[in-house]
């Protein structure tokens, strides 16, 4: 992938990076003139709180489940950071959306021990908008992620590793939590479920920070701008 992702690049004059993380990366095989970031992003407006009543005491992960990174982190977090967490708050509930869960992920949720997996959905809104706290304990990966921009749109408290929330405008403690360890992410986890107003707080601020940075009309300004510069470089030369 790597040679391939070399090769693509050499053929095109303009690459788009969707961070500055990736943009290094990129750049170590192709020049830093040629490459510009637009983050990705969503259609704020399409995540509006539902009328669904919210589940007390849950928490969410969504993400194609047969992706080996989301399997990864969920095992993850079941086993390194939800026994913690369930002695502080033993009715928690963890709830995993997503499809093409493989035997490992199904395996999870056997028996009565307070955690769902759903399988495929038609529409994760929903889902996400019952939840309480949504946690992404990410150890692979690179990029950005959608999954986290959906929560903020719906004003939901996250938490995330470094590696989750790698390449977004956030900061700790402001607009999100974030935590590598496994005993720290199950106490910052805690504090969330048992403050109500500190998941509004950060929920309200995650979803300003959507609105400001990640909107696809503040998205499609971007690449306007981009189009533009670039029509002005081609006539004048």
């Amino acid at each position: 992938m790597q040679a391939y992702e070399r090769r693509i690049w050499s053929n095109f004059d303009v690459l788009i990076a969707v961070s500055e993380n990736d943009k290094k990366y990129m750049n170590e095989s192709a020049s830093a003139d040629n490459i510009f970031v637009i983050p990705n992003g969503i259609d704020v407006d399409h995540f509006q709180n539902q009328a669904a009543a919210k589940v007390p005491l849950s928490l969410i992960y969504t993400g194609q489940m047969g992706w080996y990174p989301n399997e990864d982190a969920v095992i993850y977090f079941v086993n390194k950071i939800l026994p913690s967490i369930k002695k502080r708050v033993p009715d928690v509930q963890f709830l995993i959306v997503g499809g093409n869960a493989t035997k490992r992920v199904r395996q999870l949720g056997k028996g009565n021990n307070g955690i769902q997996i759903t399988g495929h959905v038609n529409d994760i809104l929903p889902y996400i908008d019952k939840a309480a706290v949504f946690v992404v304990p990410l150890r692979i990966g690179s990029g950005t992620r959608i999954k986290i921009l959906e929560a903020f749109a719906l004003g939901k408290p996250v938490i995330s590793t470094s590696i989750g929330c790698e390449g977004l405008e956030v900061r700790d403690g402001e607009n999100i939590l974030i935590a590598d360890e496994p005993n720290e992410f199950a106490k910052k986890t805690t504090t969330l479920l048992n403050d109500e107003l500190f998941r509004k707080r950060l929920g309200d601020a995650g979803r300003k920070l959507v609105k400001e940075k990640y909107d696809w009309e503040v998205i499609s300004e971007k690449i306007g701008e981009l189009r533009n510069s670039l029509e002005k470089m081609v006539r004048e030369n």
